[in-house]
């Protein structure tokens, strides 16, 4: 009996692991010539690592899945091979401060009127503890827990100018939560902690200090390649229990008869029988080579392009902080993760880091480079003085989709329609699009299949 993973990245990787509990043989077909998706690593002739995208690693909380996950058994990680962080360190920027302390967006930066008429707003809401609402877009959940002036003041700004370049009213519930948006900073740290007593206020209101609140789990992160070494020792895992991975490869076409699959060929002619098949990447590539007709009026969706520029200074970083969150919508950074805050002991000479910006339009790299360079000196990350000794960009297209009405829609309908055309198939990760951080997925994956 064989099942056949599609798509390398985390979700395929525990998908395949899984699945050889089940069946003699397991496939993992992966396009990229490594898997991993965006978890991969580089190290420079320096030595410095940088990562491409998530880059802090935490439990599930389910003690089976993170000794898979983590080799940790006796939920005991191994101190040698990882740093250890607890509540992560972040930094908030936003008009023209970083707040050192937390990375939630600080209402208390909007000027004092404005600031206090939306917090007088938000206090006097009627707040049912029920907070289950089906809202019909994000402009109508963020007015429903935050208020019209913060909406109008904080949000739109951000998401619509900095980000989504649509109408809050054009978006799907939740498209805040992708930015670090789930909460704000307002008054003063004692009286936020009487509030958060509600719970319909603890949804919205976050700590003054990252050291208060959090999961209980805890980050980590290796101590040596960054945390693609992470995704090599799941490939060491895979290859153990003989899972066969075939990368460089895709799938041209799936065979199906009465609705069972029953073989898959790839690009390079070989043909698998399938007795299941677990699909992680986008649907509409999974209706193309089974040869389903799926008419839609709507085009291919607007998706975010994620450059990455991987910098290393001379000059020591002004904060201690393990990464930064860009609310500022005049800025282009998006995300600064400063892995000399985290990963390094004493004694430094070079200090790195790695700058997210995400745009709906491919940028000029170089003069991009130069403004981030420029924007971690006006957020206080680095002295103006600092002078780079490292640089490399990248640029990530095909990245997360703008979660407009249409998209989900498409997305849904096509997700329904190969879900009944198809018997033997399940749809997780970007497969099925109901889970979109590395937390969720994973618990998603392992539900679905242990």
């Amino acid at each position: 009996m064989r099942a056949i993973v599609v798509g390398g990245g985390i979700a395929g990787i525990l998908s395949a692991i899984l699945l050889k509990r089940k069946y003699d043989e397991v496939d993992l077909i992966e396009l990229d010539s490594q898997l991993g998706g965006l978890l991969k690593s580089f190290t420079n002739e320096r030595g410095q690592s940088f990562d491409q995208g998530s880059h802090f690693l935490r439990r599930t909380g389910i003690s089976e899945l993170d000794a898979i996950l983590y080799d940790t058994p006796g939920n005991v990680l191994d101190e040698k091979k990882w740093f250890t962080l607890h509540n992560l360190k972040g930094g908030g920027f936003y008009r023209g401060e970083l707040n050192s302390d937390t990375p939630f967006l600080d209402a208390r930066r909007l000027p004092e009127d404005v600031y206090q008429k939306g917090f007088e707003e938000l206090l006097a809401m009627p707040r049912p503890e029920d907070h289950r609402v089906d809202f019909q877009n994000l402009d109508e959940q963020l007015r429903h827990l935050f208020g019209s002036v913060f909406t109008d003041e904080l949000f739109t700004p951000i998401l619509r100018d900095k980000f989504y370049g649509k109408e809050l009213s054009d978006l799907t519930p939740d498209s805040h939560w992708l930015f670090g948006l789930s909460r704000i900073i307002a008054s003063d740290s004692k009286k936020v902690r009487e509030l958060k007593k509600s719970a319909s206020l603890d949804r919205i209101l976050a700590f003054h200090s990252s050291s208060e609140g959090g999961s209980g789990e805890g980050s980590f992160y290796p101590r040596e390649g960054g945390v693609g070494s992470w995704i090599i020792d799941l490939q060491t895992t895979l290859s153990k229990l003989g899972v066969k991975v075939r990368t460089g490869q895709f799938v041209q076409k799936i065979e199906h008869e009465t609705g069972n699959i029953r073989s898959l060929t790839l690009s390079d002619s070989t043909r698998l029988n399938c007795d299941e098949l677990v699909w992680t990447i986008p649907t509409f590539h999974c209706m193309r080579a089974a040869g389903l007709q799926y008419e839609t009026q709507s085009g291919p969706p607007s998706r975010l392009v994620t450059s990455l520029f991987h910098l290393s200074f001379d000059r020591n970083f002004l904060t201690d902080v393990q990464y930064i969150q860009c609310h500022d919508p005049e800025f282009a950074t998006s995300r600064v993760t400063l892995y000399s805050n985290f990963q390094s002991g004493q004694g430094l000479s070079e200090y790195h880091l790695t700058v997210e910006v995400n745009t709906l339009e491919q940028p000029d790299l170089e003069r991009l480079e130069k403004r981030v360079i420029k924007e971690l000196g006006d957020m206080h990350a680095i002295p103006r003085d600092a002078r780079t000794l490292y640089r490399k960009s990248e640029l990530l297209t095909g990245g997360f989709p703008v979660p407009t009405h249409e998209f989900v829609r498409t997305s849904t309908n096509q997700l329904n329609f190969v879900s009944e055309s198809l018997k033997n198939v399940r749809f997780l990760g970007k497969g099925r699009g109901s889970a979109f951080f590395m937390h969720d997925v994973l618990v998603e994956v392992y539900k679905t299949l242990s």
